[in-house]
């Protein structure tokens, strides 16, 4: 079953995703402004500071995995209609469905060919 928070976070994939990649660029941006400050001082960036872009990468990986709210929301809708319950029950309707189909187009060719040959 398919509760109202299931349908908020399916919708907000999209914003926590550009969270994430915002967030990663903005941690490599701070690292690499402070870093041309320190470089401009001293020879050498405190190794304190790489983890500015170890967990601005990070954050670029994570908001790179997180799938879209289309995706997110085919990948729960899809299983909940193509399950053996649903299928079941629409099965014999669709072949009913076909058959009448079927039955329609040969009346419809049957009448046009007898219209075609009384002319």
């Amino acid at each position: 079953m398919i509760s109202a928070w299931d349908v908020y976070w399916v919708m907000q994939a999209d914003s926590i995703k550009e969270l994430f990649v915002l967030g990663g660029f903005f941690l490599c941006f701070v690292f690499f402004s402070v870093a041309a400050f320190v470089w401009a001082e001293v020879d050498e960036v405190p190794k304190k500071m790489f983890s500015f872009v170890f967990a601005g990468v990070g954050f670029l990986v994570v908001g790179s995995l997180i799938p879209s709210s289309k995706t997110l929301a085919a990948m729960i809708v899809l299983p909940a209609i193509t399950s053996e319950e649903v299928v079941s029950i629409i099965k014999p309707e669709a072949k009913e469905l076909y058959e009448l189909t079927k039955d329609a187009l040969r009346s419809m060719a049957t009448e046009k060919s007898i219209e075609e040959t009384e002319k």
